[in-house]
């Protein structure tokens, strides 16, 4: 049986540990909250998932302070991609930050994708640790726009996004239900063969002016997101006064109906009563003689046709 690799990437801090450990279902990396990084040296712990076999992997994060230990993380690295080319890849950015993505984790990304070109089917992105958002309708709006920001900052196409949002470390059922988000994942990833095409390039002298860079990305792509959403919403302020104008077309048109309907002479005679006459020939006195019982309509005081209810006559 052929063993995929499950490459669990990213800067230190971000959970890939918790992660790890979380889809073997056991405490296999150290995962200690600490000032420096936790992980070293690279370490997979093999398991199957959905009958196939795969090897999680934990591995130092990328971006250190000074050049020698981002050096020494780019050759754990690319351990991890000899030992097992073919599989998955688990990039995880950091949501601790309100949210947001930072700008490490992006450029980090970059650096990776460059040397080992990453597929949309095998990339599984995972934002971690991120603030619980109550409201249901703000989660999702958080989780979409946050899915356009990274396939911006990553410049590319994004099939699998993972949201992981804080949770008791303790807790067993919690731990239970990020294990079966991220199985679900895994399972419905595509394998491929990671080719390294060049070393990772990332120098801890540039890396101030990478930050800037990044930032400067991520402030264009908010500012964006801004006027896609007041455009969005100015043309959902404009389809809704088109729709009111069509309603009040609409009722305009029923009034000036019903107007006409009431207006025009009823094709039922109905009954209006006729004063009655007492020698019951039906002619009055003033009314040359006419029978108006026949014409079934009401007179004046004059006893001639009262046109009103002619209607009836």
């Amino acid at each position: 049986m052929t063993t995929a690799g499950v490459i669990v990437l990213g800067n230190s801090g971000v959970g890939k540990s918790f992660l790890g450990n979380a889809i073997l279902g056991q405490e296999a990396f150290d995962h200690k909250v600490r000032s420096r990084a936790v992980t070293l040296v690279t370490e997979y712990k093999e398991c199957q998932i959905n009958g196939k076999q795969y090897a999680v992997y934990n591995i130092p994060g990328l971006i250190e302070n000074d050049q020698e230990c981002i050096d020494i993380n780019k050759r754990e690295i690319d351990r991890a991609f000899r030992g097992h080319p073919y599989g998955v890849v688990l990039y995880v950015f950091g949501g601790g930050n309100g949210g947001r993505i930072r700008w490490e984790d992006t450029t980090a990304f970059n650096a990776i994708n460059g040397a080992y070109p990453l597929g949309k089917k095998s990339l599984i992105v995972i934002v971690n640790n991120i603030p619980n958002i109550p409201a249901a309708n703000e989660k999702s709006d958080y989780e979409s726009d946050t899915a356009s920001d990274l396939k911006a900052a990553c410049k590319m196409d994004i099939e699998h996004i993972c949201f992981i949002y804080s949770t008791n470390v303790t807790s067993t059922t919690e731990k239970q239900a990020i294990q079966t988000k991220l199985l679900d994942k895994i399972k419905i990833a595509l394998p491929k063969i990671h080719n390294k095409e060049h070393e990772i390039y990332l120098q801890a002298a540039e890396l101030s002016k990478l930050k800037k860079q990044m930032a400067d990305l991520l402030k264009q792509i908010e500012e964006e997101r801004k006027q896609n959403e007041k455009a969005r919403k100015q043309m959902e302020d404009e389809r809704k006064q088109h729709q009111l104008a069509l309603e009040r077309e609409r009722a305009f048109r029923d009034m000036e109906r019903l107007h006409i309907r009431d207006s025009m002479p009823s094709p039922v005679p109905y009954y209006v009563p006729v004063p009655t006459c007492s020698s019951g020939s039906g002619i009055y006195p003033g009314s040359g003689g006419t029978n108006h019982f026949a014409r079934r309509g009401p007179l004046k005081k004059d006893g001639t046709p009262d046109m009103r209810y002619k209607a009836n006559w």
